[in-house]
């Protein structure tokens, strides 16, 4: 039996980690964890709200303004409604219950996993992609916020898939990445609205930090942001065709008066409440993220690993300073917090990292 044993170690050992099977070891991981007990019925009270809005866009039509029922938001006009319309696609096509439901969500954060793979891979680093993808599947508050419909797991895929697309097209010299950049930068102000604003933050002030800021006299970004604009604008206008542009005007008072006005910091700031968490739920990530960091500036990866750190300062800082504070608020920060703390795994001998492997 021993030897048995030793014959198969043996043989895994020779799979190398660069290559397909470490890419299907990650989906095969990410795929268990995020879809086990799909069946099991009961959400958080926003999976509750989110998936009726998909159910009754699928089933009743309510695909423009998201509808629960005639006496609880007939016309809900706290989030933008393309989620629910995604949802509601996928209920037409696999049925709307609990299951389908719980993976809908989760396929969002098995996409964010693949696309760090993939995106690392494709910049020659596997190493560094492979790590990453395996810290974000075993981060213990994204698992937990994946299993039911929410906004935050679907805005955390438009962050990575937009900031990779700007890296691509600043420092690997792919102008046309502009463009993937500005589209899913205007499917996160669909998703969410407002929140999709720190995206632009982060870019701006990357390329700051890197002295690349004559990168935005070039058109090429400016094009990217002009679509962002156009898509963005469609549900405006889709409401204005409709007779419904008053559901569009609640949402951009109510985001700016009960949230922006009313979420600045009274009497119970909790300044610290975002850092407890996570030194509550990831404390070993950010251990590593913080090894890796000073690694990174001792060497040529500074440019792509400050992105990352800007990424999730720009998310921990501002939202600390805010009255309301909810745990899946910062969801969209996970990405870089895994990639930061990937980054110091990968720097490891390569003999280190295969035993992990």
């Amino acid at each position: 039996m021993k030897s048995v044993f030793k014959s198969i170690r043996e043989d895994f050992s020779n799979i190398k980690l660069e290559g397909n099977y470490g890419l299907w070891m990650i989906l095969l991981l990410g795929a268990t964890l995020y879809f086990q007990q799909s069946w099991v019925p009961g959400f958080f009270q926003d999976g509750y709200l989110y998936t009726v809005f998909g159910k009754n866009a699928a089933e009743l039509g309510h695909w423009l303004i998201p509808f629960q029922s005639k006496t609880q938001y007939p016309q809900f006009d706290h989030h933008p409604p393309f989620l629910f319309m995604i949802e509601g696609l996928f209920f037409k096509l696999f049925g709307s219950s609990y299951s389908s439901a719980r993976i809908f969500s989760g396929s969002w954060s098995l996409a964010t996993v693949l696309g760090v793979f993939l995106f690392f891979k494709d910049i020659k680093k596997p190493r560094w992609g492979f790590f990453s993808s395996l810290i974000l599947i075993l981060i213990p508050s994204l698992l937990k916020k994946t299993r039911f419909p929410n906004l935050d797991v679907p805005l955390m895929f438009c962050f990575f898939m937009s900031l990779s697309s700007y890296y691509l097209a600043v420092f690997n010299e792919r102008k046309n990445n502009w463009y993937l950049c500005g589209f899913f930068t205007g499917l996160a102000f669909l998703i969410k609205g407002f929140p999709a604003l720190v995206i632009i933050g982060i870019m701006f002030l990357h390329l700051l930090i890197n002295g690349r800021i004559n990168e935005l006299k070039k058109f090429t970004p400016w094009i990217g942001l002009l679509l962002s604009v156009l898509i963005v604008s469609i549900w405006p206008m889709a409401l204005y065709l409709k007779g419904d542009y008053q559901v569009f005007h609640n949402y951009v008072i109510g985001q700016f008066f009960n949230t922006i006005v009313k979420g600045r910091m009274t009497n119970d700031p909790q300044y610290f409440l975002y850092f407890t968490h996570l030194f509550k739920t990831v404390l070993p990530w950010l251990i590593l993220a913080f090894l890796g960091w000073r690694k990174a500036i001792k060497n040529e990866d500074k440019s792509i690993f400050s992105l990352f750190l800007v990424w999730f300062t720009l998310i921990l800082l501002p939202f600390s300073f805010v009255k309301f504070k909810y745990s899946n608020y910062i969801i969209p920060l996970y990405p870089a917090l895994a990639i930061m703390a990937g980054y110091y795994l990968s720097k490891l001998k390569n003999n280190i990292q295969d035993k992990i492997y």
